[in-house]
C-alpha cells in the first residue's frame, strides 16, 4: 500500500469522527433545522436544547481515532498488530480528572468495556454489536497491512476489541475492502463499490473456512462467523442495485431488524450490519465529490461518529489525502501532531511509544473538559417562575386533608381571603 493511502485513512478517518461526532445522537431532522446543511465543523450547543453534558468540542476526534492510532502505534517492528502490547498499553493510560476513561475522548460501551478494565486478553473483551468496534479494527488492520488477507495474522486484533460475531465480520469484510481500495486508482462508482465489498466478503468466508480451527481456537464459533459475514454479502448485493437511499436504508433496516429484538427505522444504529454498509451507500453516491460522503454522514444522525469516520477511511484509502477540504485539515484540532503521527506511521511504521501518545492525549481531553466546564460555569440558571394572581388560591387548595372539620374550613377560608387581599 502506498505511503499516502495509509496516510489518508488514518487522517480521513480522524476527519470524519471530529466532524461528525459532536453531532452523535441527534435526529437528522433536529440538525437540519438548527444547523442547515453541514459544510464546517459545528459546535453542538445550540442543538443539545440546555443538554450540556452531552457537548463534545468541535472538530477534536474521539476514542475511534485515539484507538486506531494507538494499536498503530503499538505495533510490532515489522508493522504487524500487536494487541498483547496494545491492551498492556492501556494500563499506562493517565488518569484525567472529571473523564473515567482518562485520556480517551467519549467512548462508546464497548470501548469503554476494555478502556476501564484495562483488560490484558480478549477474554474480557465485550460481546455485543458495535459499529465502533469494527470501524477501529478495520482501519487499523488495512494500514498495518493485513487486510487483504483477512486472519491471516489471526482474528486477535479483533477479539482484543469486541468478540460478536456481526463485529467480527465486519471488521475482517471491510479491512479487506479497505486494502482493495487502497491500490485501485480512486473512489469507485456506487455499483463498483459493492461489488468490492462483495468480493471482500468472499475473502474473508474463504479465510474463517480455511482457518476455522484457529477461530474455534480463539473461542469463535465458525459456523456462526461464517453466517455473519454471508449475511453481510446477502445485504451488500441488494444494496447493490439501490441507488436511491432511502431504499437502501429500508434494506440495511430489515436486514439488522432479522437479528435485533427492537426493531430499528434508521441506518444510523450503532450496529455493525447498518453503520459499515450505510457508509458504502454513502461513499457510492458521493464518488464524484469525495467529501460530501462526511457532509451526508454527519447530517444523518444517530451513530454519526463511526459512520463519519469510516467514510473518511474509504475516501482516504481510495484517494489518499488530496480530497480532503483546506477547511477540514486546517481546523482539525492537533492538526500537526496527527500529521506528524499519521506520516510516521505510514512511512515506517514507528511512531513513537503508546505512552507518549497517551501522554499527549490526555492533555487534549483536559483541555476539553475545562472548556466544558467553563461553559457550564456561565451558563444562565433557569429563570424564576412569574407570580399570577391565582397562585396563592392554587397553593392553598394543594392542602388537602381526606376530612376538613369546621374549624379547618373557617382557618382555609380565612387563609384564602387573607391571600385574596394580599394580591
Amino acid at each position: 500500500m502506498k505511503p499516502d493511502r495509509k496516510r489518508g485513512i488514518i487522517i480521513g478517518a480522524a476527519i470524519g469522527d471530529a466532524l461528525c461526532s459532536p453531532l452523535d445522537g441527534l435526529g437528522p431532522g433536529h440538525i437540519r433545522s438548527i444547523f442547515g446543511r453541514v459544510r464546517e465543523y459545528l459546535d453542538p450547543a445550540p442543538a443539545l436544547k440546555g443538554r450540556l453534558d452531552r457537548w463534545k468540542k468541535p472538530a477534536l476526534y474521539t476514542s475511534i481515532s485515539q484507538t486506531i492510532m494507538l494499536i498503530l502505534i503499538s505495533a510490532r517492528g515489522d508493522g504487524g498488530p500487536d494487541m498483547g502490547r496494545f491492551l498492556r498499553s492501556l494500563e499506562d493510560n493517565p488518569p484525567v480528572e472529571g473523564n473515567p476513561c482518562g485520556a480517551f475522548r467519549h467512548p462508546g460501551p464497548a470501548e469503554r468495556n476494555l478502556i476501564e478494565k484495562r483488560v490484558r486478553g480478549p477474554e474480557a473483551s465485550p460481546s455485543f454489536s458495535c459499529a465502533r468496534t469494527a470501524v477501529i479494527a478495520a482501519a487499523a488492520r488495512a494500514v498495518s497491512g493485513y487486510g487483504a488477507s483477512p486472519l491471516s495474522e489471526g482474528p486477535g486484533m479483533e477479539l482484543a476489541l469486541n468478540r460478536e460475531v456481526h463485529s467480527l465480520a465486519a471488521a475482517l469484510i471491510f479491512g479487506s475492502l479497505l486494502e482493495a481500495l487502497a491500490v485501485g486508482p480512486g473512489m469507485p462508482a456506487h455499483a463498483r463499490l459493492f461489488e468490492m465489498a462483495i468480493a471482500a466478503g468472499e475473502r474473508a468466508r474463504r479465510a474463517i473456512d480455511s482457518r476455522s480451527g484457529l477461530v474455534f481456537a480463539a473461542g469463535i464459533n465458525p459456523e456462526s462467523l461464517l453466517r455473519a459475514t454471508m449475511d453481510f454479502q446477502g445485504l451488500f448485493e441488494r444494496l447493490a442495485r439501490l441507488s436511491v437511499r432511502e431504499d437502501a436504508e429500508r434494506a440495511i433496516c430489515e436486514a439488522v431488524n432479522r437479528l435485533v429484538k427492537s426493531p430499528v427505522s434508521r441506518a444510523t444504529v450503532n450496529h455493525p450490519l447498518a453503520v459499515p454498509p450505510y457508509a458504502l451507500v454513502l461513499c457510492g453516491a458521493g464518488a464524484a465529490s469525495p467529501a460530501e460522503p462526511l457532509y451526508a454522514a454527519a447530517e444523518a444522525g444517530g451513530s454519526t461518529g463511526p459512520l463519519g469516520a469510516l467514510c473518511g477511511a474509504i475516501a482516504g484509502a481510495a484517494m489518499g489525502t488530496s480530497w480532503i477540504p483546506p477547511k477540514l485539515l486546517d481546523g482539525l484540532v492537533n492538526r500537526r501532531r496527527l500529521l506528524s503521527l499519521a506520516g510516521a506511521l505510514a512511512d515506517s511504521g514507528k511512531a513513537g511509544e503508546p505512552r507518549e501518545f497517551l501522554a499527549s492525549e490526555a492533555q487534549l481531553t483536559r483541555k476539553e473538559i475545562e472548556e466544558y466546564a467553563a461553559r457550564n460555569r456561565h451558563r444562565p440558571g433557569k429563570a424564576g417562575k412569574k407570580r399570577t394572581k391565582g397562585d396563592p388560591e392554587r397553593e392553598l387548595s394543594r392542602h388537602v386533608v381526606e376530612s376538613w372539620t369546621k374549624l379547618d374550613k373557617a382557618r382555609w377560608k380565612k387563609e384564602k381571603r387573607r391571600s385574596e387581599g394580599d394580591v
